[in-house]
C-alpha cells in the first residue's frame, strides 16, 4: 500500500494519485497507515490534500498535522537553494565572530591571555 522509505519518486507518484481522486475515507487511512509505519514525512504530505471542512479528530491526523506544521516550519537546508549569497557570508562571518570570543574569554580563563597595554593618552598628547 506505501511505497518503500527509500523511494522518494514513488511517494510522489502516490502523492501525485491522490490529488486528482475525491476519496477522503481512503485517505484517511492511508495517513493513519503512515503514520502506523513511522512514515510522518509522508503522512504530512499527504494530510495536505485532506479538504478543509474535513472534521475528523483522530489522533493519527492530529499527528500528521503537526507534522505537516514542522516541515513547513523547518530550516531550509543549504541545498535547496534557497540561500542568498549574502546570508552565507553572513552566517560565515558569525561563526568566526563567536568562535574568536571563545577563544579569548578561555584563554582569560586559563590564565594564557597576553595582557595589550593601554596607550597613555596624556603623553602622547604631550609628545604633539
Amino acid at each position: 500500500m506505501l511505497p518503500e522509505p527509500s523511494d522518494p519518486a514513488g511517494e510522489d507518484a502516490l502523492v501525485a494519485a491522490w490529488t486528482e481522486r475525491e476519496d477522503p475515507d481512503g485517505l484517511v487511512a492511508l495517513i493513519e497507515a503512515a503514520i502506523a509505519a513511522r512514515r510522518t514525512a509522508l503522512a504530512a504530505r499527504l494530510v495536505g490534500l485532506l479538504p478543509d471542512d474535513h472534521g475528523d479528530d483522530r489522533p493519527a491526523l492530529d499527528r500528521a498535522r503537526a507534522a505537516a506544521k514542522l516541515v513547513l516550519h523547518r530550516r531550509l537546508e543549504p541545498v535547496d537553494n534557497s540561500w542568498s549569497a549574502l546570508e552565507e557570508a553572513w552566517h560565515d562571518l558569525h561563526r568566526a565572530w563567536v568562535r574568536r570570543l571563545k577563544r579569548g574569554q578561555r584563554q582569560r580563563m586559563e590564565g594564557n591571555h597576553a595582557r595589550v597595554p593601554r596607550v597613555d593618552r596624556d603623553r602622547d598628547r604631550r609628545r604633539r
